[in-house]
């Protein structure tokens, strides 16, 4: 995010477009991000009005997105800027388009974001308050499964000490579930556990990245409709990404990161802590060594302990922000694992 030092310019913005994926892809790939072309097909596609574009010299210089969510929620995000073109106020009038977008077009309540540390003191200007710290955390699969076999993932306990989150409860029979692929024709099982967790229903940004995803799974008790939490794990630009992962409660969070985390193809689907010999994948077997990113709520610590004892180590910090009438908050203890610093 560049500090703006100049007047905002006077070059119009205009709605993002298929055509201009190559060279947002290019000021991705500048700004270090992690997301692939389908982050951005599926960002233009879920809301095709509200992604949008600025040109300087004849070419593309900067890009910002939209996703809404239940028509009460949205988030901005893809505010990237070329490096030729920053210290222009390009990404405050990009911000601001936005804004005006969703707040007196679309007509939403609230507006958030997750910003760079650089990017607050840009936001706050703007009206944006600051809701909590996500973080980074970075990992490999080949790392997190080795932790898992050596810390002994039956006992709970010895493996991430003291992982309470106060007025949370572990579910009867819990010890039976399993964790299987979801089946994206019968969504409600695990979208109820998402609205609680998030706020408001995302169901159409999360149907799109079940089918997307490298894996999507499920915890269920056998015989009971509703889940106890679902994640999952699709490819990026640098590195896989974990998220979202939404759960009911710490068991279940534990028991589908470590799925996610640990999964290396091939078997059948997991009963107990973590992807024993694994679960049914999507290709998983060929990056099982490559990096994971997993950016998780500050305020979620026994999902930072067990990234921790997963090899998984702290990068870099994000502030997620809001601005509207009314914040809608969720609730962060069933939050582990957000779906993207682009959509929350």
């Amino acid at each position: 995010m560049e500090k703006q030092v100049e007047p905002l310019t006077p070059y119009p913005i205009r709605p993002l477009q298929d055509a201009d994926l190559p060279l947002a892809q290019e000021i991705r790939t500048l700004a270090g991000w992690n997301q692939s072309d389908a982050d951005w097909r599926r960002l233009l596609e879920l809301e095709p009005q509200g992604c949008f574009a600025i040109n300087c010299d004849g070419r593309l210089a900067g890009t910002a997105t939209t996703a809404l969510f239940d028509d009460r929620m949205a988030w901005i995000g893809m505010i990237l800027v070329h490096p030729k073109y920053r210290r222009r106020g390009l990404a405050t009038k990009l911000i601001r388009h936005c804004l005006d977008y969703l707040l007196e077009v679309r007509n939403v309540d609230c507006v958030k974001l997750d910003a760079t540390p650089e990017g607050e003191q840009v936001y706050s200007r703007l009206g944006f308050q600051k809701e909590y710290e996500l973080f980074r955390w970075q990992g490999n699969r080949t790392v997190a499964a080795r932790a898992a076999t050596e810390s002994g993932f039956a006992e709970r306990e010895a493996m991430v000490p003291s992982m309470t989150i106060p007025h949370t409860t572990v579910p009867e029979n819990i010890d039976r579930a399993v964790v299987t692929p979801i089946d994206p024709g019968d969504p409600e099982p695990w979208l109820s556990i998402d609205r609680s967790a998030f706020g408001v229903d995302r169901s159409l940004l999360l149907k799109r990245l079940s089918v997307e995803s490298q894996r999507a799974v499920v915890l269920r008790i056998p015989g009971r409709r509703q889940g106890l939490g679902f994640g999952m794990l699709r490819e990026g630009a640098a590195a896989d990404y974990l998220g979202p992962v939404s759960a009911s409660d710490e068991e279940s969070g534990r028991r589908i990161v470590c799925d996610l985390t640990t999964a290396s193809g091939g078997a059948e689907p997991s009963r107990g802590g973590g992807a024993l010999p694994g679960s049914e994948t999507r290709g998983l077997s060929v990056h099982h060594s490559r990096g994971v990113f997993w950016d998780l709520p500050e305020p979620n610590r026994p999902a930072q302990r067990l990234a921790t004892a997963l090899g998984f180590t702290r990068q870099r910090p994000l502030v997620r922000m809001w601005t509207g009438r009314s914040l809608i908050a969720g609730d962060v203890s069933q939050q582990w694992a957000i779906s993207g610093p682009e959509t929350g």
